[in-house]
């Protein structure tokens, strides 16, 4: 049901209610009217219809969206250290969605320790996985290395 698209989605109403009969006058789609339904309910049934359609996605991309989240939550139960310093990293420079995240790993007994000069790298990273995140440091002062993007 492609709900962007006014001038179908009129076409496609009076086909629901209605039906469809082909040039020769037999009916290929009966629609509600000549199925016993009264025209008051079947617009009220397609109203309902175009409402769910603004939600509603395929299965492929429901099932896409299934193996994320089982994937994210595998993730999050065996390695949130590696996890949330990813997400962090992701979200750099968006003062509305780190502090939401800093507050995860504060939930999730994750420390999230100051820059260091002699640890930090200019992204989260994490230590040895012991529920500790170092926290980024402005990017002029280190060196952008390979060495940055490694997890220790």
């Amino acid at each position: 049901m492609g709900k962007k698209k006014l001038d179908v989605m009129a076409k496609e109403r009076e086909i629901f209610i209605h039906g469809e009969v082909d040039e020769k006058g037999n009916v290929v789609i009966p629609g509600c009217v000549r199925n016993g339904i009264d025209e008051k309910s079947a617009n009220k049934i397609f109203d309902e219809m175009a409402e769910f359609a603004k939600y509603a996605f395929n299965k492929s991309h429901a099932a896409a969206y299934a193996v994320v989240a089982y994937r994210t939550a595998y993730l999050k139960a065996h390695y949130p250290e590696c996890l949330m310093a990813a997400t962090l990293n992701s979200y750099l420079g968006n003062l509305d969605k780190v502090p939401m995240y800093v507050d995860e790993c504060k939930n999730l007994n994750i420390q999230i320790l100051k820059p260091d000069i002699n640890k930090s790298f200019s992204k989260f990273t994490i230590e040895n996985r012991k529920n500790k995140v170092w926290a980024w440091q402005y990017k002029k002062c280190r060196n952008s290395s390979s060495r940055e993007h490694s997890i220790r």
